[in-house]
C-alpha cells in the first residue's frame, strides 16, 4: 500500500510512463516504423565498453558466500555529433577520475577515438570516406566486408543514423536490384546479398529518426488530404449534367 497520494502517483508514472508513441503525431505511425524502432532505442545492444559475466551466479573468494551475477552496463550516452560518423556501438563515456594532488574524484567524459578512412561497397561500387572509430574497422574485417558488416548487424548495434542510411541505401539497390554492374556480376552480387532483403513497405520508414518519420507521416497525411478534396467546379459540372440528363437533353455535345 502507498503512504500518500504521491508515492501512487509516482508509481503510476512509472509504470505507465508515456512514450513517443503516445503522441498525437506518434500515434499515427504505421507500424513498420515501430518495427523499426524497436530494434533500434528499444533492443539490448551489444556490449561494447565491458565484459559481460557468464552466468547467474559466483562464489566469492574471500568470503565463500554465492553471490548474483549483475552486468551493468556503463552509464554512457549518445550525442548528436555522433549520428554522422560510424561508432560500432560506442558512445561517450561519463565517470570520475580522483586527482593525485588533491584526491578530489572529478567529473570526466570519455569520448571514442575518431579516425578518417575510406571503405568500399561492392553493392553500389563506390568507394566512400567516412569518419568512424577503430572498432569498426575490426568489425568490418570481422564481417569479411563493408556491405557484410552493415547488412548482418542490428540497427540497436549500428546506432548511428549515418551508418542506418548506408544500410537503406544498400537495401534500396538489392530491392530495386539496381547494381552498377553487367548482368552476370548483378546476378552474383544479388544472390551473395538477397538473403538480407526487406519488404518494401517496411524499407521505406527504415533508418529514419522519430522526427523524419512524423515528418513523412504528415507529408503523407496531407497528400491525402489534397486527393480527398475535389474542386467545387467539377461538383457543380456533374450535377449540371445530371439535371440536363433528367431533362432529356442531349449532353454529348
Amino acid at each position: 500500500m502507498f503512504k500518500n497520494a504521491r508515492e501512487a502517483a509516482a508509481a503510476y508514472v512509472r509504470k505507465y510512463k508515456p512514450t513517443l508513441f503516445d503522441s498525437e503525431i506518434g500515434a499515427r505511425l504505421p507500424t513498420e516504423y515501430r518495427k523499426f524502432y524497436d530494434e533500434w532505442k528499444n533492443t539490448t545492444p551489444e556490449p561494447v565498453h565491458y565484459i559481460p559475466e557468464k552466468g547467474t551466479w559466483r562464489k566469492d573468494e574471500e568470503t565463500g558466500q554465492m553471490k548474483r551475477i549483475e552486468n551493468i552496463p556503463l552509464p554512457a550516452f549518445h550525442s548528436k555529433e555522433l549520428d554522422n560518423i560510424l561508432t560500432g556501438g560506442e558512445k561517450i563515456i561519463f565517470g570520475y577520475i580522483q586527482k593525485k594532488k588533491t584526491g578530489f574524484e572529478v567529473p570526466k567524459f570519455w569520448i571514442p577515438f575518431i579516425y578518417k578512412s575510406v571503405v568500399y561497397s561492392e553493392i553500389l561500387n563506390k568507394y566512400i570516406s567516412v569518419h568512424m572509430t577503430k572498432r569498426v574497422i575490426e568489425l568490418i574485417h570481422k564481417h569479411r566486408g563493408f556491405d557484410s558488416y552493415l547488412l548482418e548487424t542490428r540497427a540497436c548495434d549500428l546506432g548511428t543514423l549515418l551508418a542506418l542510411r548506408l544500410k537503406k541505401k544498400l537495401l534500396f539497390a538489392l530491392n530495386d536490384k539496381n547494381l552498377p554492374y553487367d548482368e552476370e556480376k548483378n546476378c552474383k552480387v544479388y544472390e551473395k546479398y538477397k538473403k538480407y532483403c526487406i519488404p518494401p513497405e517496411e524499407l521505406e520508414w527504415y533508418g529514419l529518426s522519430f522526427q523524419e518519420a512524423c515528418r513523412k507521416q504528415i507529408e503523407i497525411e496531407k497528400a491525402k488530404q489534397r486527393e480527398a478534396i475535389i474542386p467545387l467546379k467539377y461538383l457543380f459540372r456533374s450535377q449540371l449534367i445530371e439535371d440536363l440528363k433528367a431533362q432529356g437533353i442531349n449532353t454529348n455535345n
